[in-house]
């Protein structure tokens, strides 16, 4: 950790390692661009003698909300100011802390370890992030987003709340939330305690005109003609990009910078000491230059052009360097698809201390396919103990497969490296028998199971000596694997072996010694099946009886029959099913037998087979059982009665009736409903006026005018049974069955009530329409949506009229369909109209004119498109994308590539399918080499693989 303390002489504070106490200084001690990083002024040749090293401080829209937030936040508090870089984040924070909280302990952690140290310091204390996203994604970027978590969760303590300020570029906020740290800081950012604020412009051209009268700093930077940020021109960044681009520094500085960029674009983050820039910077020289000049030219790379260098000494550390932070940026976008040169990467992989520079080193070489550069760097983390890069490293050799990397990652199995032992395991390499029984052996549940699973995959004599000797020191999954080797064997030596371990107590052996006996039904397996059941297996027993049902033989009977005798049920159950199945006359006098003795599934079974019979003696036999209470009887006897239909059974059917069986009932309203003449209809009407609603629904259906106007008459006199069988059968073209729904949904039927505004949709016509539009306006939503349905249809200017004033007030299925009208029309009112409410927010008027745009295809609806889709319109951005892939010439391709760089989501992937499609390697190769996109990748990957 870095502090500050001040120095001997007082007249200014210098770095301290002090890591506690209340020695920190205050804002108004620090010098700001020493120690918090601000960047100094540029220095214009003429005006700037006596200036001070930081222009006059002008306000912007950002700067209230930093002060509001700092002044008036409850509770310990993150805050973030975003922007590009040298956009003045750094000085808005420092002229914030100063303006709100100028007593306050300023703490600045050295790196993300340093935070996880710091976040519990005395009350009030402020810890300083400049480039917060060296922090975030650094290595221990979840670590720090969970301890601000806690930080903020915590209870509050008394004295002032705790604050972490920083500012951190645009870009770096937007990370995967793939992963475990991008996740964390996503919660983080989300949630009440942390604010994310703009770095916003200048209002008005009066917020600098009078710090411009006043330092001619100022007026240089409104007068500039570069392109840039007034206040990047300020921190001098536009001059050193335009110094280096040039060639000011000369060859060999220039070289130099150009490593640094190169560094700090695939993720070295880290001061750059002189040696390791050398050397990255050899493959940058031109071929007359060599190495050995290149470190004499540092002091020209760290000259100041305007009083600002690009390379400046990192403060606390001798002789290192760190590049200016728009020069960083500036590489990021213009260097983006650089090729790196060797000498680059074998300095930072072997040069690289930093965990997140290392993660984010490796993630650069892996991403452009170099996997030779990220081996050295990975081995020599995981040798040190990381276990990150031992992860990282195993999966890479796991991935490679190749013979030199699979000896490695044996070897780093063998000295201890689970992450390669699970790898070997996974691929059940032949070492992962061995490493799965230390683990074993050592206790491990999960590694036991695993060894087993492993042995009875390899099968063998081997492996089954080893569950053999596993199983008999007590590992219960090897005995059961054991088990299943032998089983799936079958042979005469896995069965003898299979008996002797079954008669010994195992379990699993025994159960599957009995499917292999059961599996082969003969005499022998059936005798041992018998045997192993008398001596209380239970599953032996079980199975005998499914052999003995299975083959169905005399002797198999009987023994059935003497085992459910004996009081087994489910042998029981078996051999009634037998009987049934066999269906004479000695198998029904058997369950006629068992049905006396109380056997409840003999006597439902019984009843079964009497209806299927169906002659007189089985009729008779139903009607005795159903007299003694059999429902079951009961009911199949009206079935048979029912299906014979004769005058005879007819007129038991209605005695039976008459009795109250209800079965019965039933039958004779089928059966009157089946012959359908005047006479079963008169028979009907009289059931039904008796109360029977079977009879009265069907007599409905089938459309009886005398049992309508009965149902009618109850309906109205307020039976809900009669209004659900009215309602049921209405049709909207017969006006008095509309007039019964309307009264009945007036008394509260709801089944009438969506029956009514069914009818009503169904006619269509103005009075309906009328009608429908009451119900909705008293709240019954099924009458909004068919209003909206019907005027959908009818389409003309009127309903159209109607569609927008019912979304105007928040009818949102009004709303998209008069969208949809609007898109159908395809004129230039109905598109103006589109636009309105898409920019209104509707995203499905949006959808629709984006679809409107792209089918015009002129350059003025292709302009609409580009502007929307740079405005966040995402339906606006894939049929631009579809445009340009349809297009295919070189400008689409290369708006296709400015737009994957700017990561709108389909055009990385939409570039990479043209790419892929033309067989441009190349033009991949560039893609990966930008290091922006794993679409290109996976088509380079395509293309060479189809070679």
């Amino acid at each position: 950790m870095v502090r500050l303390r001040m120095s001997p002489t007082g007249s200014r504070p210098v770095w301290d390692g002090n890591p506690r106490g209340r020695t920190a200084p205050t804002i108004d001690d620090v010098d700001p661009i020493r120690h918090l990083g601000v960047h100094e002024a540029v220095r214009p040749v003429s005006g700037a003698i006596g200036l001070p090293q930081l222009t006059e401080y002008v306000q912007r829209a950002h700067d209230d909300h930093l002060r509001s937030v700092l002044r008036t936040g409850r509770g310990d508090t993150v805050l973030l100011l975003l922007g590009g870089s040298s956009t003045g984040k750094s000085r808005a924070c420092y002229e914030a802390l100063r303006a709100v909280l100028p007593g306050r302990p300023v703490v600045r952690p050295a790196d993300d370890r340093d935070l996880l140290a710091l976040l519990d310091p005395e009350p009030g204390a402020v810890l300083w992030l400049d480039d917060a996203h060296r922090f975030l994604h650094g290595r221990r970027g979840a670590d720090v987003a969970r301890a601000l978590h806690l930080m903020l969760d915590a209870d509050p303590r008394p004295g002032p709340k705790r604050v972490v300020i920083g500012g951190m570029w645009s870009h770096d906020i937007r990370g995967s939330a793939d992963d475990d740290r991008g996740q964390a800081i996503h919660e983080l950012l989300a949630r009440p305690g942390v604010t994310v604020a703009l770095c916003e412009d200048f209002e008005t051209p009066d917020d600098v005109g009078r710090a411009a009268a006043r330092d001619p700093r100022w007026r240089a930077a409104l007068t500039a003609d570069d392109g840039a940020h007034v206040v990047q021109y300020l921190t001098g960044g536009p001059n050193l990009v335009r110094h280096y681009e040039e060639g000011r520094y000369g060859a060999d500085a220039h070289a130099l910078l150009t490593a640094a960029m190169d560094a700090h674009r695939v993720g070295f983050w880290s001061p750059l000491r002189p040696a390791l820039l050398a050397e990255a910077a050899s493959d940058y020289l031109p071929p007359q230059h060599d190495a050995t000049t290149v470190s004499r030219a540092l002091p020209h790379a760290m000259r100041p052009v305007l009083g600002v260098r690009a390379l400046a000494p990192a403060g606390g550390l001798d002789d290192a360097v760190v590049l200016h932070s728009y020069l960083a940026e500036h590489a990021r976008d213009d260097r983006r698809r650089q090729p790196v040169p060797d000498s680059l990467w074998s300095a930072v992989t072997r040069g690289v201390e930093d965990g997140g520079d290392s993660d984010r080193v490796v993630g650069s070489v892996l991403v452009r396919g170099l996997q030779g550069w990220a081996l050295p760097l990975l081995r020599r983390r995981a040798d040190a103990g990381d276990g990150r890069a031992s992860r990282r490293l195993a999966e890479l050799l796991h991935s490679r497969g190749d013979p030199e990397a699979v000896a490695e990652l044996r070897a780093r199995a063998g000295d201890g490296c689970r992450d390669a032992a699970d790898l070997l395991i996974e691929q059940n390499d032949p070492i992962a028998v061995e490493l799965l029984r230390g683990r074993a052996d050592a206790g491990d549940g999960d590694s036991a199971v695993r060894l087993a699973e492993l042995l009875f995959q390899l099968g063998g004599s081997e492996a089954r000596a080893q569950l053999r000797d596993r199983a008999g020191a007590g590992d219960d999954e090897a005995a059961r694997r054991l088990a299943e080797l032998l089983f799936a064997d079958g042979g005469p030596e896995a069965v003898g072996e299979l008996r002797v371990r079954a008669d010994s107590g195992d379990r699993h052996a025994s159960t599957l010694l009995v499917e292999l006996l059961a599996g082969w039904r003969d005499a022998e397996a059936v005798a041992e099946l018998r045997e192993r059941a008398a001596d209380g297996d239970v599953h032996a027993a079980t199975r005998l009886v499914e052999v003995l049902s299975e083959r169905g033989g005399p002797a198999d009977v009987a023994e059935l029959r003497t085992l459910a005798d004996g009081g087994d049920r489910y042998s029981a159950d078996h051999l009634i099913g037998i009987l049934f199945q066999r269906g004479d006359e000695d198998a029904a006098a058997e369950l006629r037998e068992r049905a006396a003795d109380g056997d409840r599934s003999a006597a439902r079974l019984l009843v079964r087979l009497l209806f299927q019979r169906g002659d007189e003696d089985a009729a008779t036999d139903l009607r005795e059982r159903a007299r003694a209470g059999d429902r079951g009887a009961a009911e199949q006897l009206s079935m048979l009665l029912c299906e014979r239909g004769d005058a005879e059974s007819l007129h038991e059917l209605r005695d039976r009736a008459s009795t109250g069986d209800w079965y019965a009932a039933g039958a004779l309203v089928e059966l009157l409903v089946e012959r359908g003449d005047h006479d079963a209809v008169v028979e009907l009407r009289a059931i039904a006026r008796s109360g029977d609603g079977y009879a009265t629904e069907l007599l409905v259906a089938m459309g009886d005018p005398v049992v309508i106007e009965l149902v009618r008459a109850r309906a109205h006199g307020g039976d809900p049974e009669a209004v659900d069988v009215l309602v049921e059968r209405v049709d909207p073209g017969d006006a008095a069955a509309v007039a019964d729904l309307r009264a009945f949904a007036a008394a509260g039927s709801g089944y009438a009530a969506e029956k009514l505004v069914r009818a009503l949709f169904d006619l269509g016509d103005d009075s309906a329409v009328a009608d429908l539009r009451t119900r909705t306006d008293a709240g019954d939503g099924y009458a909004a949506e068919m209003l909206v349905r019907l005027l959908f249809g009818r389409g003309d200017r009127k309903a159209v009229d109607e569609l927008r004033a019912r979304s105007a007030l928040g009818d949102r299925f009004a709303g998209a369909r008069l969208v949809e009208l609007l898109a159908g029309r395809q004129d230039r009112d109905a598109e103006a109209e589109l636009r309105v409410r898409a920019d209104g927010g509707d995203w499905y008027a949006g959808e629709h004119l984006a679809e409107l745009l792209a089918g015009r295809g002129d350059p003025m609806a292709m302009a609409e498109l580009r502007t929307r889709a740079d405005n966040g319109d995402r339906c606006a951005g894939e049929r631009l994308i579809e445009q340009l892939v349809g297009c295919g010439d070189p400008d689409a391709v290369s708006e296709l590539r400015a737009r994957a760089d700017a990561g709108e989501p389909g055009a990385a992937e939409a570039l990479a399918g043209i790419l892929l499609e033309r067989g441009d390697e190349g033009g991949l190769r560039a893609e990966v080499n930008a290091g922006n996109t794993g679409d290109a990748a996976r088509a380079l990957a395509l293309l060479l693989g189809g070679r």
